[in-house]
């Protein structure tokens, strides 16, 4: 009996590396929704496993700003700049604008934080107008209320009105 199957066409390590990849992604998005949840125990301890992980550079990338987000909420405030910058470097050279957005958007608020206030203008303005330029609302918005909260804190009450 012919079950019309190509045994040779299949590659069991290139499927085994494809369930592991799928098996990260979905992994990491389970560590986000557990962040999103405030159960930040849970997700550090996803996202750590999985920052260690060979996944694909997006997914990759995609863990160090999750996990920089998470260190943010955390008050591991100079982790999260260090996670941030390698997601942010990341982003770039994989030319990913989705992935750049979210990145610059971690790490304004993590430069603010830090007292960085130019370098923390400097990412929220290219985030801003990264975000005009994909159509992301959201993110623009998100963006610009940092913004202007930095604005606000160096005395620039005028430029902050302009943006909320």
């Amino acid at each position: 009996m012919e079950l019309g199957l190509d045994l040779t066409a299949t590659n069991p390590q290139n499927e085994f590396s494809s369930w592991l990849h799928e098996r990260a992604s979905l992994e990491t998005q389970q560590a986000i929704l557990q962040m999103h949840r405030g159960n930040f125990g849970a997700a550090m301890e996803q996202l750590e496993t999985l920052v260690s992980a060979d996944l694909p550079p997006h997914q990759q990338t995609t863990v160090l700003y999750s996990l920089s987000g998470l260190c943010f909420y955390t008050h591991q405030i100079e982790r999260s700049e260090i996670l941030g910058r390698q997601a942010l470097s990341q982003s770039i050279d994989q030319q990913h604008p989705l992935l750049q957005l979210r990145s610059l958007t971690n790490l304004g608020p993590i430069l603010y934080r830090r007292g960085n206030w130019s370098e923390a203008m400097e990412k929220l303005e290219e985030g801003i107008e990264f975000a005009r330029r994909l159509g992301d609302r959201r993110q623009r918005v998100m963006l610009s209320l940092n913004l202007a909260g930095v604005y606000l804190d160096t005395g620039r009450d005028q430029a902050a009105v302009g943006l909320i």
